[in-house]
């Protein structure tokens, strides 16, 4: 294309861009620039049964064990942005860049950075924080659960939680031995988990709106044990098994909020 023609392609673009905008303007879905965000911290039971001194639950292999004491650390929770927009028409082109400024690899305003330590002898749900949005979709939620530091919220009095990301004890049953014995695990390592936001039991991804938002971090007890052999692993082996379990059926649900399925 010469050069003339570009020129007239760029006037011609201009002009229709003008003369749009107005009727852009009047399409374009009335969105805030900002909506707060509340994360919930939340246990979801499966087949795991109350007891008086906390709950038990029978593992994939066969053991039965009953949790009487246990923390964990919720250390950081966050969501990812859409790499995309919603809708049949894209009007990112139409913004300017510098609306995401600050919004680098080293800051993300949808981060919560208040660890807490979870009674998990006593699972209940618990609202952990609020933070401002400032994207315009979020696709995905990071999760991260790590070590205790001085600063962390509701430390429990009996168990030192300082460097260490979970505790666990109770006893433990054979399948092939009716004797409780007891056990416990605890580790120092730390691990995270991205997940796309379920609700409803569909993927969904979230908008920004006027409507209260909340994000239930939900955790499964009943698969907590699962695959570890209480008489032939390592309490190290076993501990970080059960780090491994929890974010593998960390799920993100949206209690309320504007969402799009995916």
């Amino acid at each position: 294309m010469s050069k003339r023609n570009q020129r007239n392609l760029i006037y011609a673009l201009s002009l229709i861009m003008v003369w749009s905008l107005p009727i852009m303007a009047f399409m374009r879905p009335d969105s805030p620039e900002s909506s707060q965000l509340t994360y919930t911290l939340a246990w979801e039971w499966g087949d795991a049964m109350q007891t008086e001194t906390g709950w038990q639950v029978t593992n994939n292999l066969g053991y039965t064990i009953e949790v009487t004491e246990g923390y964990i650390v919720a250390y950081e929770a966050q969501l990812n942005a859409c790499e995309h927009s919603h809708g049949w028409f894209n009007w990112d082109w139409l913004t300017i860049p510098s609306v995401y400024a600050g919004h680098g690899d080293d800051s993300n305003d949808s981060s919560l950075r208040t660890s807490y330590v979870e009674n998990i002898a006593l699972p209940e749900t618990t609202a952990w924080g609020t933070v401002n949005l400032a994207e315009p979709t979020y696709c995905e939620a990071f999760f991260l659960v790590a070590r205790g530091a001085t600063d962390t919220l509701n430390q429990p009095e009996s168990v030192d939680m300082f460097a260490t990301s979970i505790y666990l004890s109770g006893t433990v049953t054979a399948p092939d031995n009716d004797d409780a014995m007891p056990f416990t695990l605890q580790t120092q390592h730390a691990n995270g988990t991205v997940q796309p936001f379920l609700q409803d039991e569909q993927s969904v991804h979230l908008a920004l709106s006027y409507d209260d938002m909340e994000i239930a971090i939900v955790r499964s007890l009943d698969t907590l044990f699962d695959e570890i052999d209480f008489a032939n692993d390592s309490s190290d082996d076993a501990s970080f098994q059960v780090l491994r379990n929890l974010l593998n059926n960390t799920q993100f649900h949206v209690i309320s909020g504007t969402t799009h399925k995916n």
